[in-house]
């Protein structure tokens, strides 16, 4: 009797261990996530003037910038998320039902701290070792862009035109400008016209 509890207590716990990892997972929106590939790839690939730039060291920075650029993606989900709980209880249930999986607002809170302080040290290295304080800057740009797009009072998100600008600037042209500056022995017009056009 005893093995046959102590089997449903391992099952109960590996459910809830998997619900959560589930319900993060969700409130990161990792099915958009995929997105990240090409703006790396590109981003790199443009950066680069000769295939050696991407081995070595270069490949230990693209690391690097992979990890921020998915640790953003989980703060801006994440945040979003959040600034969106009453809403989506309405029209997408499954958001604001992992939140609470999550133990509420307060964990995902918790979460994106963390994710901002390993991001942002990853951040400082990269800048300090590449002697570019233009990494920082930009960071701090689109942390402000992600907080103004979905958190009151700002909350670009509602307003026309600049909900279409900032999420733009998430998305797509920061990341962008971000990697080709951190990977680019020296920035070059034609490639960084070529990603941001």
């Amino acid at each position: 009797m005893q093995k046959i509890l102590g089997n449903a207590q391992e099952d109960s716990l590996t459910l809830n261990v998997l619900s959560k990892i589930w319900a993060f997972l969700v409130v990161s929106r990792v099915e958009f996530m995929v997105m990240g590939i090409p703006v790396i790839a590109v981003s790199a690939l443009l950066a680069a003037s000769r295939p050696n730039d991407l081995m070595g060291d270069g490949a230990v920075r693209l690391g690097l910038l992979t990890a921020v650029w998915y640790l953003a993606y989980w703060i801006s989900s994440q945040v979003n998320c959040i600034a969106d709980y009453e809403l989506d209880k309405h029209y997408k249930s499954r958001l604001p039902r992992s939140i609470d999986i999550l133990k509420g607002p307060r964990t995902i809170w918790l979460m994106i701290t963390v994710e901002t302080v390993v991001a942002s040290t990853i951040v400082a290295y990269l800048s300090s070792t590449e002697s570019r304080i233009g990494l920082v800057v930009l960071w701090v740009a689109g942390l402000f862009l992600v907080g103004a797009y979905s958190l009151e009072p700002l909350r670009f998100k509602r307003r026309g035109f600049l909900n279409l600008v900032t999420l733009s600037l998430i998305l797509y042209f920061l990341p962008t400008l971000y990697i080709y500056y951190a990977m680019a022995p020296q920035m070059k017009i034609f490639p960084l016209l070529a990603l941001l056009g």
